[in-house]
């Protein structure tokens, strides 16, 4: 997903935890939700999509063929309004 604030973006991946509170549902409820109907999958990530979170980020930094770069290590959601 792409995150971003007024100084920055940053592409991340929430796993279970984050994600869970950031979409409002749980993996085996998406589940159910896929195979039911897959366009309710589509209005779950619309609702998330533009909302404001409360995230910190864990990161380290890497060189990779002479250019730095930042691995996201973990991104934790503390406050989904």
């Amino acid at each position: 997903m792409k995150m971003c604030d007024a100084t920055s973006v940053v592409w991340a991946t929430a796993f279970q935890d984050s994600a869970e509170k950031m979409l409002g549902y749980t993996a085996a409820q998406l589940g159910e939700m896929n195979q039911q109907d897959e366009s309710k999958i589509a209005d779950v990530m619309k609702a998330a999509t533009f909302r404001p979170f409360d995230v910190t980020f864990r990161s380290k930094m890497e060189t990779y063929n002479v250019c730095m770069t930042a691995q996201l290590l973990h991104a934790l959601v503390l406050h989904s309004p």
